[in-house]
């Protein structure tokens, strides 16, 4: 899964785009172009984030904002 940004109805871009990175819970692996994914070669989060398989747990991404955005309406 990936987590994107639209600023103002602009296009959707990758959280990360312009520089902004994760400060917890980044991405944990990189879709594989093996299955013909229209993200291949994108982070990602993928697999299990955490507990196990029978218990799995939610972790917390935190993510600072890009500029663009403060006082902007997101989706």
């Amino acid at each position: 899964m990936v987590l994107e940004i639209s600023i103002n109805g602009g296009a959707f871009n990758d959280i990360t785009t312009g520089g902004n990175d994760f400060l917890a819970g980044a991405y944990t692996r990189t879709i594989s172009a093996t299955f013909g994914s229209p993200i291949a070669g994108r982070k990602a989060w993928s697999g299990l984030s955490s507990g196990t398989t029978a218990a799995p747990k939610y972790i917390t991404s935190t993510i600072n904002l890009p500029a663009a955005a403060n006082g902007s309406r997101s989706s």
